[in-house]
Formats: C-alpha cells, sequence, structure tokens
C-alpha cells in the first residue's frame, strides 16, 4: 500500500478497536446508507483527513465501552477514508463538498484495491469545524431550497425529483430506492452524462439566441457546466460526463466536431491518469459503459429493430436496451438479477427525465429570488417525476420483475457472452456469416437454456412446498421473518431488514391478508421490512419501545390503519385452531425495571 494513503494511529486504533478524535474534508455528498442496528438513519460519504492540533469540537465524552481515544493531532493528513455518520435528511445537508467534519469514530480497514483505505464509523453525529470555500459553499443553500420546495409536494415524486434534477437522494426511501433498482431506473438519479449535455447544450442555444459568437458560446457552456459540475457534487459518473463535455467544447473552440468515442476514450484515460482508484468506481464503470453502448450500440440495434417495429419506436427501445446491455455484466457484481421489464420502463420513464432536469434546474435558479415563481417551477417538475416513480413502482411489482442470475465470475462471463453475441447480430452485414451463424445460435440456445431452468426452477419450489403448510421462513438474509398458518389464518413474526424479501416472500405464498404481525424487538433485522406489512394487516403486537426510531415505527404503523398492542408475558391467543402465547418479557411494572 501506498505510504501516503495509510496512518499507523489509525492502522493501530482498527486493531485495537480504538476510537480516533479525527477531522477530515469531505469530498462527496452523503449518501443513505444501510440503518444500524438501532434502527437509526445513517449515511455513508468520502473524504481525506486533515492535519489537526487540537482535539476536535463536539468529539469529548466517553468512548464506547471496550474502546480507547486516540488524539486527532496525530493523525497524518491526506488519508483517503469513507465515513458512516447518524443523522436525519436534513442534519447531513450541512456535510457539504469541501467542510471539514470532526467526530469521534471507530475504524475499520478496508480491503487492498479500494478507493478509501479506512472507513470510519461516527458515534455521534459530527461537528462541521470548518466551512467550505466560498466556491463550493454556495450550492449547499440552493440544494437546501430546492429539497425543501420539493418535499412540500406530494408521494414519490416529491422524493424523487432532487434526485433527478441534481442527484439529491437524501429523501428516496428505501422502499423506492428498491423499485428504481428493480425496474432499472436507478441510474436517472445518478447524474451524468444526459444531465451534463441537457445543460450545456442548453446554455449553448441560450447563448446563440443571445447572439454571442461561437467562442463565446463556447465560454459560456463551459463555465455552466463547471457551476452544474459544482452543484450537482463531484460523483464520479459526474466527473465522467464534464470531463467528455470538456473534450468535446475543446474540439468546437478549435473548429472540429468531435467524435463520440474519441471524446469518450480520451476523458477516459485522461481521468484515469489523475484518479487510477476510479477503475474501480462501480458509479464510474457504470457511466462508462452506458455510454459506450449508446455510441456503438444504440443505431445497429434500431436498425436491426426497425425491420419489425416503426421507426420512432425502434429507437426508443433501442436506446435503453444498448445501455442496458453494455452495463449488465456489471449490474451483476451489484444485484445478480435481470430486470426483465427494465428497457420497457427506460423507454416509458426516459423521456421525462430531461423534462424534469431541466425545470428542476430551472426552479434551482429561480427559488432564491423568487420563491413563489419557483414553487411553481417545482409543481411542473414534479409531474415528470411522479411519472418516473410510478413506472418504477408498477415495474417493480410485476410478477418476474427481477429474475435470478448467477453471481460471481459465472454471472459475469456469461452475460459479456450475451452481449458480444447481440453485437454481432446487430453488426451481422459486416462479419461473416459464420460468426453471425454461431451468435445466433449461442444466443437462442442460451435464452432458451435460461428460461428453461428459471422455469423448471420455479416449478420445482412451487411443487416441492406442501399445500399443508403451517410454518414457513422466509429468506430475508440477516434477521427473522416467520409464518405461521392454520385453517386460513396467517400470522408473521418478524419482518427482516428490508422490505422487499418479505413481500417477495409474502407474494410467493399467495399471502394477501395477515391477522397479526408480532414484532419481537426492535433491532433493524427484526422490525426493517415493516413496510412490508403496511396495507396486508390490521394488527401489531410489539415489543417494549426504547429508542426514538422505535417510537417513530409505531407512529408509522399507527397512521397507516394498525391497530398497536403491547406485548408481554401472559398475553395469548388463537390463531385458526393453534392457541399462542408470550413468555416474555414480563410487564413493566414497580418489579422490573424498563
Amino acid at each position: 500500500m501506498a505510504p501516503g494513503r495509510t496512518d499507523a494511529v489509525l492502522q493501530a486504533a482498527s486493531t485495537h478497536h480504538g476510537t480516533v478524535d479525527v477531522a477530515l474534508r469531505v469530498e462527496s455528498a452523503p449518501k443513505r446508507a444501510a440503518p444500524g442496528l438501532d434502527g437509526g438513519e445513517r449515511w455513508r460519504l468520502r473524504g481525506t483527513t486533515v492535519a489537526s492540533t487540537t482535539p476536535p469540537a463536539g468529539a469529548s465524552g466517553p468512548p464506547p465501552s471496550g474502546y480507547t481515544r486516540v488524539p486527532a493531532q496525530h493523525v497524518r493528513a491526506g488519508v483517503p477514508v469513507s465515513v458512516l455518520v447518524p443523522g436525519t435528511a436534513h442534519s447531513v445537508r450541512g456535510y457539504t463538498v469541501g467542510a471539514v467534519i470532526t467526530a469521534s469514530m471507530s475504524v475499520r480497514p478496508n480491503d487492498p484495491g479500494e478507493a478509501t483505505t479506512f472507513t470510519l464509523r461516527a458515534t455521534a453525529a459530527p461537528v462541521v469545524r470548518e466551512p467550505p470555500l466560498w466556491w463550493l459553499a454556495w450550492p449547499a443553500p440552493v440544494r437546501a431550497d430546492f429539497a425543501d420546495a420539493a418535499s412540500s409536494t406530494p408521494g414519490d415524486g416529491g422524493a424523487l425529483l432532487p434526485g433527478l434534477a441534481i442527484g439529491d437522494e437524501t429523501n428516496v426511501g428505501a422502499d423506492l430506492d428498491d423499485a428504481m433498482k428493480v425496474s432499472a431506473l436507478s441510474h436517472l438519479t445518478a447524474v451524468s452524462g444526459a444531465n451534463c449535455a441537457l445543460v450545456t447544450g442548453l446554455v449553448f442555444l441560450l447563448a446563440r439566441l443571445a447572439g454571442l459568437g461561437r467562442r463565446g458560446r463556447i465560454l459560456v457552456a463551459g463555465v455552466s457546466l463547471a457551476a452544474f459540475v459544482v452543484l450537482v457534487g463531484p460523483g464520479a459518473s459526474v466527473v465522467r460526463a464534464a470531463a467528455m463535455a470538456a473534450v468535446v467544447l475543446v474540439g468546437l473552440a478549435r473548429g472540429r466536431v468531435a467524435d463520440g468515442v474519441p471524446a469518450l476514450a480520451l476523458a477516459v484515460v485522461v481521468l484515469l491518469v489523475r484518479d487510477p482508484w476510479l477503475a474501480r468506481d462501480y458509479g464510474f464503470a457504470l457511466s462508462v459503459l452506458a455510454t459506450a453502448g449508446l455510441l456503438v450500440l444504440a443505431r445497429p440495434l434500431a436498425h436491426a429493430l426497425g425491420r419489425w417495429l416503426p421507426r420512432g419506436v425502434a429507437f426508443a427501445l433501442a436506446v435503453p436496451l444498448a445501455a442496458q446491455l453494455a452495463c449488465q455484466p456489471v449490474l451483476i457484481l451489484l444485484t445478480p438479477t435481470l430486470p426483465l421489464f427494465g428497457v420497457l420502463a427506460n423507454a416509458v420513464a426516459e423521456p421525462a427525465a430531461p423534462v424534469a432536469t431541466v425545470l428542476g434546474c430551472v426552479a434551482c435558479l429561480v427559488l432564491p429570488w423568487a420563491p413563489a415563481l419557483g414553487q411553481v417551477v417545482v409543481w411542473l417538475a414534479w409531474l415528470p417525476s411522479a411519472l418516473i416513480a410510478a413506472v418504477a413502482r408498477f415495474s417493480a411489482d410485476l410478477p418476474g420483475a427481477a429474475l435470478p442470475w448467477p453471481d460471481g465470475i459465472v454471472g459475469v462471463s456469461l452475460c459479456a457472452l450475451a452481449l458480444v453475441a447481440v453485437a454481432v447480430l446487430a453488426a451481422r452485414a459486416r462479419l461473416p456469416r459464420v460468426i453471425v451463424a454461431a451468435a445466433a445460435i449461442g444466443l437462442v440456445g442460451g435464452t432458451t437454456v435460461y428460461a428453461g431452468s428459471v422455469g423448471g426452477i420455479g416449478a420445482g419450489r412451487s411443487w416441492a412446498r406442501p399445500a399443508d403448510w403451517v410454518y414457513a421462513a422466509c429468506d430475508v438474509g440477516q434477521g427473522d421473518a416467520v409464518l405461521l398458518r392454520d385453517s386460513g389464518h396467517v400470522g408473521l413474526i418478524d419482518v427482516g431488514r428490508h422490505p422487499q424479501p418479505v413481500t417477495d416472500c409474502l407474494d410467493t405464498l399467495g399471502i394477501a391478508r395477515l391477522d397479526w404481525v408480532l414484532l419481537t424487538h426492535f433491532d433493524i433485522d427484526h422490525v426493517g421490512g415493516a413496510d412490508a406489512v403496511l396495507g396486508r394487516t390490521e394488527r401489531a403486537i410489539v415489543g417494549e419501545p426504547d429508542r426514538p426510531a422505535d417510537h417513530a415505527l409505531l407512529e408509522r404503523l399507527a397512521a397507516a390503519g394498525i391497530a398497536v398492542d403491547q406485548g408481554h408475558a401472559g398475553t395469548e391467543g388463537a390463531l385458526g385452531a393453534l392457541r399462542w402465547r408470550i413468555v416474555w418479557p414480563p410487564p413493566v411494572g414497580p418489579g422490573r425495571p424498563r
């Protein structure tokens, strides 16, 4: 490992389970992470350590039991780290790019080859010690005003709008995020080439209408592109798109139109020379592959589909299909599934994305100066945003929305072979017939085997499941979700960590209604999937709530029309012919401390 990327104090703290009072400069916007065991929200960001001669403000107080504290002045500057911090969507807005934050954090080393050397976990919300420089500070109030305006609009459309316009996903809940991923629409909230192209092209057009010359138009477009990058944050996909746009603008300034593939190649080479760790960044890889797919595959696919479909329909399907095919081998590493309806969902939703992006950017410009007019623009942008969210929800709820696929190198290799076969068929006019025939046979044969395997596995599971089952354990990963059934009555004990596995389990078993849901305790791997039972039951039996997150969950259940009962030793009931009784904990009273 490069000496400048590690630190002896952080390494020792990770070995001896110590905490460190550390100051670091934020280099990425906070992204929602998996909740902690206490159910509280957590956020992930990236930064580099900053030299400090005094303990960080706000880092006082005893460390967790079994931990020791190391003062911040002994931690060297410039070490790249990932950070997990607690907080709410509102509180983490203060952790803007360029700000210096301080906190007491536990340390875990990352695997060799990762972009950051350590993962730091804050035990309390960090304190902002220094604001960012002025040219990095101006986006914070703009983003906050836009997020607040969008949050005043209803439903998923308001939560999704900041992500579509400026890449701010802090208001996107876990269930909506899952639906976007299952329907292959999550790329719409990752600001990349389409957003940069829209902003640059629109400014270029406005500058032309204003009568500026070629060099003036290029200068204004370049400045606007830089401002947009600062506004949305320097994510890997944003940096790739901005670099490629800069190559195109330089070509225009020299009187030459840059071709797409060379511009992409030059941008990738320059960025990787500057920061080789981008090669391991999924966002960067997916951005490059999606762009390459559009440049190389979209036209041949549109021509091939045009043999059977109208030209406009063929092009509308070819664009998302090209991007999906190019990205799928890498997506398999993230989630080993195939989005069956992803291309159709993109064909419906993608035309709405530019409208939401442009109107969202206009709202960002107008809100600070004319809040009322800006709110009107936000409502207009909400319409396409709500459409995209509705498409994501509908697609994700369809049967077979996420088909199983082998994971690891086997899955990636099979997916890459399928991509090569499609590319060969799309370019068959320029290739020998024997190669085209081999690709066609391989693709048809592979598709037939895959469809037979998926159907056979599904049928086998259905036939192997007894019709008169009484007890079923849902596969929710870490955590529990256990079903009991008798005479058509069904109860559920715990709901796992995430809603989707529980939803899939209930749908697979054909369970639309639950007599009750029992939550044994409030650890996240037992209650995190509670959204899966909203609308399926009218009664919840719960343990004793202790933390604010516990009470918030009970309020959410009550708001959904679910009667919440406190469960304790002696609570009993019937489920069909079955009888059940809780044996612990005892009722809260003078003899039992809370």
